[in-house]
């Protein structure tokens, strides 16, 4: 089970739980005997063995947390017994006890009644109950201990020889709290008996603190003795003296302690703290799942799995059972520990096939460093988000597969230990012949959009409750297709990109890795990418999609991954876009509405927030994360830039995010004048710490205190202060300067963006556009019809075509980079191609010796007058087209592809060969300028192009008709 049995006690008696809600009816929960098969009392614990903990849930049976002995028991004969109940029996006894308990604290006649807190009390707290008087709104708690036994019982050989005693065991150690001792009487036909005692008065007592009050002796007195029933004279009634002590207790006139819910529920040692605090995150992860999910415990605490899980809203489907595992860090190791074992009788074995439907592991929670650091160098303490980035939702049948679970046949034998990859380290080449790596596909990051994750886990559990896991499938491919699926609900909020700033949310979280494509797919213009610098893609919405993995390097090679670079920029621009915000001491920056191309000079532009002019500051990010000395090796932690050199007139910022180390992110701020004379072919620059570079002068903050550096946010607003008086070396420019800060090449590829954003935000209804959540992906844009939320999001690769002399046609290039090599697009890669019209000055079709303006003319007068500038013709091809013409490579048709493809752009008619390739293509254009149907035409090939739409004909003629 989730826990050790080391956290057990041994102890006589029984320890009261509670559900979520504190409440239970006499009869609730108690699970007898005879209810169990065969097999759940075979995985029944033996004496003195383990008990597993489980989760209080409303309204389920709670499970016990503590192990219960009961030494004697009376025979028939009325000759004593010495024996001890089964754990299955000790449940029964605490479930009766604590509705017991529970009853007699309802309000009665004079007793106005005790309640406990809706939220339950962790396992293994100090304190079993905590209760105050209905009505009381302060948060102050009484807590209560509860030990209980079965019967009396006696050790002599003729029973009129002695009263009866009742022996409890683990009294000490609740000083400042009532206990409360109860036997059931279940051999006689007695009413139960209640003692309350102070805690204090058994802090005297030997380990582990035994109890034994005889019948008429010392602890058996008036003042210890209750009653759960409140007519009976000759005891007080439980309630009222629980009342009574909470009473005297607020008015400080006992020893008891009163607390506050928050802390009796973390009266825990370490161990079960860590232990209560994943179970919340779990509960917390099934939150977000779309629709909601319902939680409930195993029906007995001797079974395979912890607890049971449905879909919300799925009455058909049946309950999902779940084993809850935490994984731990082992010194030394990359690879997260998890324990894959359950006890029958004495011995652990492997968990078997049918076991148990789901594994849901959580992310180690001791501080050991992982990553490859140095155990003398790891730090002493783990960012939180990190801790709980990370968790495992596998099903049974891969589990089997993997034969990390027997099998029923017998052929596949488990084990008792799995290792899991919980770091987010993304530098390590994750081998597909390594279990860890196989199991990588069910990994959950929690560091993406909660509306993510919450589908992720609902796709699992769909189709495991459908009957159909696809084992053979990655997890991500289930649900995401390259940022599809999971995206599509990502912004389920209407906005449209003209309502939505550049700026990526101060909200999202920095850490989340972007994982890419096991073959990296770039786009057509990453062949450009200027050496060391990777595109920063503004996205609109917090977190790319890391629904793939991008191709690792060897792990000698010293270029940081892509997936890596992208994650460590990306983070870097979001803590410096924190620094903006306005405080009591600091105004404010702000940025454009209108967004930088991705491969401008600048990354950022600002101005301080209330300013209206057309000044602007550029702003250069360069980020890196902290290099720590090796072993052996004694010098100064470094961080290496690159590039950093061709920035004159900018504020050149350079951030260290000192991952994996237990230290705040530190930033240093540079003019652009400051690395002119830098040497070196690329201009990289290395700032050791204490070194030249790392001087008061250029150290920033994060912090407005000011403590590490002055705030960065407060230094670029100087800086912007004096360039608007002319003083220093910077320079502010114009937006739309800063714009058009690209290389030829680049300017054309916005420009052309920027066109096809521009066309489809012009068809009727509107068009949802937003970018692809990374650089690396083979898709440019994302797109859906403002008026069907539910059509799920489309990837569409934007290409610019161009003439080339001696040819009629346009080249449009199709194909991408993988590992440095070009190779043709592949089906999946995008849903449809956006190809918009040459943009170069030779125009195809005409003499090409006259001149373009000649060439214009003679175009406009063959198209009867339509408006026949460059941007009059877009072609909008569904991927299935391009797969049967053999231009995206597919294992159907032609697994090779085309690097190339031939379109025609001409204004004029076409003269070429019927039925050749750029002939049956024809179709797919639009004539934007002469034809007035053509965004009608781009609506009805959305609609059917899109993989989602089973009905897209009649949806189709439905929509087209309303536009009519």
């Amino acid at each position: 089970m989730m826990t050790s049995g080391a956290y057990q006690q041994r102890i006589s008696g029984v320890i009261l739980q509670k559900d979520l809600h504190g409440k239970a009816l006499p009869g609730e929960g108690v699970i007898k005997l005879g209810d169990l098969t065969a097999s759940e009392r075979k995985l029944s614990v033996g004496r003195g063995k383990e008990v597993p903990s489980m989760i209080n849930l409303p309204g389920k049976p709670v499970k016990p947390s503590k192990q219960h002995e009961l030494p004697v028991r009376v025979s028939g004969a009325g000759v004593p017994v010495k024996t001890r109940l089964s754990p299955q029996e000790c449940l029964e006894v605490e479930r009766t006890a604590i509705a017991l308990i529970r009853r007699a604290i309802r309000p009665n006649g004079n007793f106005h009644g005790l309640e406990e807190p809706g939220m339950p009390l962790p396992h293994f707290a100090r304190a079993d109950l905590a209760v105050r008087p209905i009505g009381c709104s302060e948060d102050l708690w009484l807590p209560v201990q509860v030990k209980s036994t079965r019967q009396a019982f006696n050790t002599g050989g003729k029973l009129q020889e002695r009263p009866p005693f009742w022996t409890f065991q683990g009294v000490r150690g609740y000083e400042k709290t009532p206990v409360v001792c109860v036997s059931l009487e279940t051999a006689t036909q007695r009413p139960p008996r209640v003692w309350v005692f102070s805690g204090d008065i058994f802090e005297g007592f030997k380990a582990p603190g035994k109890l034994t009050i005889t019948q008429g002796g010392k602890h058996d007195t008036a003042n210890n003795r209750c009653s759960f029933d409140q007519s009976c004279s000759r005891e007080t009634h439980l309630g009222e003296t629980l009342l009574s002590m909470w009473q005297t207790a607020r008015r400080g006139e006992s020893s008891y302690q009163l607390h506050s819910l928050r802390v009796v529920q973390t009266q825990l040692n370490s161990r079960h703290l860590a232990e209560w605090v994943m179970l919340q995150k779990t509960l917390d992860l099934f939150k977000t799942v779309p629709g909601g999910i319902e939680v409930r415990n195993a029906p007995s605490p001797f079974l395979p799995w912890d607890i049971e899980i449905h879909l919300s809203g799925s009455p058909k489907t049946k309950w999902q059972k779940v084993q809850l595992k935490s994984a731990s860090w082992k010194r030394g190791r990359r690879l997260g520990f998890v324990e894959t074992n359950k006890r029958v009788g004495k011995q652990k074995v492997p968990y078997q096939e049918g076991d148990f439907d789901f594994l849901l592991v959580s992310p180690p929670q001791n501080d050991a460093a992982f990553c490859g650091v140095h155990s003398r160098q790891r730090p002493t303490g783990i960012i939180l988000k990190e801790r709980w980035r990370y968790f495992h939702l596998i099903p049974m049948k891969e589990l089997v597969r993997d034969g990390v679970v027997s099998s029923l046949k017998g052929e596949i034998r488990g084990v008792k230990t799995i290792n899991l990859d919980c770091s987010s380290d993304e530098s390590v080449d994750h081998q597909t012949n390594i279990r860890s790596s196989r199991l990588r596909k069910w990994r959950i990051d929690t560091l993406r959009p909660a509306v993510e994750c919450g589908h992720l886990v609902k796709a699992i559990l769909s189709r495991k409750s459908a009957g159909s896991v696809g084992i053979e499938e990655p997890i991500h491919s289930l649900t995401v297709n390259h940022s599809r699926g999971v995206h599509s609900v990502a912004a389920e909020a209407k906005q449209t990109p003209k309502q939505i700033s550049s700026k990526v949310p101060l909200e999202a979280n920095p850490l989340t890795t972007p994982e890419l494509p096991r073959f990296a797919h770039f786009p057509s213009s990453e062949a450009s990418l200027p050496t060391g610098r990777l595109p920063l893609f503004m996205s609109q919405f917090s977190s790319p999609s890391s629904d793939c993995k991008v191709t690792q390097h060897r792990k000698t090679s010293k270029q940081m991954p892509l997936n890596k670079r992208y994650e460590t920029e990306r983070t870097a621009i979001a803590l410096l876009r924190k620094s903006f915000l306005p405080s009591e001491a600091f105004t404010g920056l702000e940025e454009p509405l209108a967004e930088l191309p991705p491969y401008a000079r600048a990354d950022l532009a600002v101005r301080p927030i209330g300013y209206h002019g057309d000044h602007w500051l550029p702003v250069q990010v360069k980020s890196a994360t902290r290099q720590v000395p090796m072993k052996g090796v004694r010098r100064s932690p470094t961080c290496n830039f690159g590039s950093v050199r061709g920035y004159d007139g900018m504020s050149v910022v350079c951030i260290a995010l000192q991952k994996n180390l237990n230290q705040q992110p530190k930033v240093w701020l540079f003019p652009g004048e400051y690395f002119k004379s830098l040497g070196g072919k690329r201009g990289d620059v290395r700032i050791t710490e204490g070194g030249k570079y790392d001087q008061p002068d250029t150290q920033g903050s994060f912090l407005l205190d000011g403590t590490n550096g002055r705030h960065v946010g407060t230094m670029l607003f100087s800086i912007w202060q004096s360039a608007l008086t002319g003083q220093g070396s910077h320079r502010l420019q114009s937006l739309s300067s800063l714009q058009t800060q690209l290389s030829p090449a680049h300017l054309i590829e916005w420009r052309m963006q920027q066109k096809c954003r521009e066309l489809l935000e012009s068809v009727p209804g509107g068009v949802d556009v937003r970018r692809a959540p990374c650089a690396a992906l083979p898709h440019d844009i994302e797109i859906r019809l403002s008026t069907d939320p539910h059509m799920e999001w489309q990837r569409v690769q934007l290409k610019s075509s161009h003439w080339n002399a001696g040819r009629r046609l346009a080249d449009v290039p199709s194909h991408k980079t993988v590992n440095r090599q070009v190779r043709a697009y592949e089906d999946g890669d995008f849903d449809f191609l956006l190809v918009t019209s040459p943009q170069n000055d030779v125009v195809k079709g005409a003499p090409e010796s006259l001149p373009f303006s000649q060439q214009r003319s003679q175009s406009e007068s063959a198209s009867d007058g339509c408006n026949t500038d460059r941007w009059r013709h877009f072609y909008f091809i569904p991927k299935k087209v391009l797969v049967d013409e053999g231009v995206l490579a597919s294992a159907q048709n032609d697994p090779k592809g085309r690097l190339t493809l031939s379109l025609d752009f001409s204004p004029l008619p076409y003269t070429g060969r019927q039925g050749a390739r750029a002939s049956r293509l024809l179709k797919w254009r639009l004539d934007v300028g002469c034809d007035p149907r053509a965004r009608e035409r781009l609506v009805k090939i959305l609609y059917k192009g899109a993989r989602c739409t089973q009905d897209s004909d009649l949806r189709v003629n439905l929509y087209i008709s309303l536009l009519s």
